[in-house]
């Protein structure tokens, strides 16, 4: 996910990294920018249960350019505000390690710590609410306050939405479904597995194959069905021993 105007500027703010309830908020130091300018690592958030404590550090290396006016510009970003995440899951908090992202090379990596215990199920669309900061001129000139929804969400489910979450693979419930663009369709896995997701129309016609190598614990395939029709689908999550099958519905 990389990030080349100002507008999308804070679509790379959001980087999970696992971590523990009574761990710091420290950045990941495998997270290397690949190509520039900016990177997160990586781009998938876990789910979270109401009642169950959540903890989750975002591991961020902010961009240290934009492109900004009618001629695209390319101007140095000095720092960074966050103001915002706006749309948390209710009972979850957010906060950084530093109060703001000071962009002192293409490396600089910072992070964001989001934690408590959620009571309220859904998946929650993040909105990033910041205010950056450019160097134009020779002086450091505040930009306007952006706000701007990411692909990201975090998924908060019941503890019965996850099947025999005990069991060595089991799948967890599709959040959203029905969907209308796309979906997240998760499983747990007890240790490294190599999964397989396949989508089927209702007549049992191939439209979708994905195959990832899952870690221990949940992972999840996010689909975009974006230009499906309307209509019922089933899939299928499977690793090399047990295959399970479920419905899909797609609304316009």
């Amino acid at each position: 996910m990389r990030v080349f105007n100002l507008l999308l500027l804070f679509s790379i703010l959001l980087a999970i990294c696992n971590t523990n309830s009574n761990a710091q908020c420290i950045p990941d130091p495998t997270c290397i920018d690949i190509i520039n300018p900016g990177e997160i690592c990586p781009e998938t958030l876990p789910a979270g249960t109401t009642g169950s404590s959540y903890n989750q550090a975002i591991t961020i290396i902010p961009p240290y350019q934009a492109n900004v006016g009618s001629k695209n510009i390319s101007v140095p970003i000095s720092k960074v505000k966050i103001t915002a995440i706006n749309n948390m899951p209710p009972g979850l908090t957010w906060k950084t390690n530093v109060s703001e992202f000071t962009v002192t090379n293409p490396a600089t990596k910072y992070c964001i710590f989001v934690s408590g215990i959620p009571y309220i199920t859904g998946t929650y669309n993040l909105g990033i609410k910041v205010k950056p900061y450019a160097l134009i001129g020779g002086n450091e000139i505040a930009l306007a306050e952006l706000e701007n929804d990411t692909s990201l969400s975090i998924t908060i489910g019941t503890i019965n939405d996850i099947n025999d979450i005990n069991r060595g693979f089991s799948i967890i419930n599709p959040s959203p479904n029905p969907f209308n663009n796309s979906t997240q369709l998760g499983f747990y896995t007890n240790k490294s597995n190599t999964v397989e997701l396949k989508i089927y129309d209702m007549i049992g016609k191939l439209i979708y194959k994905e195959t990832i190598n899952g870690l221990a614990g949940t992972n999840y395939f996010r689909f975009n069905g974006s230009k499906l029709n309307q209509g019922m689908y089933l899939y299928t999550i499977s690793d090399k021993k047990t295959v399970f099958t479920k419905q899909l519905t797609k609304t316009d």
